[in-house]
C-alpha cells in the first residue's frame, strides 16, 4: 500500500457542479486549488503524483489539479484514478 496525502487544498470555496448550472473551467479551478507545501517538506519529489478523485465526468477537476502540479514539479508524471459509487440492479429485474 502506497502512502496517500492531502497535496492540494482549496484556497477559494466554489459551488459544487452537481448543485450548480454552470458548467465550470478548468482556469476557474485551478485558481481555486493550491498546494500544501507541507506535504512536500520531507517527501521525495522524484516519484510519480497520482491524483484520487471521486469521480470523472468532464475531467476539469484533474486538469486543473494536473496543471497547478506540473507547475510545481515541471517534468513529472501525473496520473489520475477515478471511482465512483455504481448502483446494483435490483436481481428480481433480471
Amino acid at each position: 500500500m502506497r502512502p496517500c496525502w492531502p497535496v492540494l487544498e482549496c484556497v477559494v470555496d466554489r459551488e459544487s457542479l452537481h448543485s450548480g448550472s454552470a458548467q465550470r473551467t478548468v482556469r476557474e479551478v485551478y485558481r481555486s486549488i493550491g498546494i500544501n507545501e507541507a506535504v512536500f517538506s520531507n517527501r521525495n519529489e522524484n516519484k510519480l503524483l497520482c491524483l484520487l478523485d471521486d469521480v470523472l465526468t468532464s475531467g476539469t477537476s484533474f486538469s486543473a489539479a494536473r496543471n497547478k502540479l506540473l507547475e510545481r514539479f515541471p517534468g513529472k508524471r501525473v496520473s489520475g484514478i477515478f471511482w465512483t459509487k455504481a448502483e446494483q440492479p435490483d436481481t428480481d429485474d433480471w
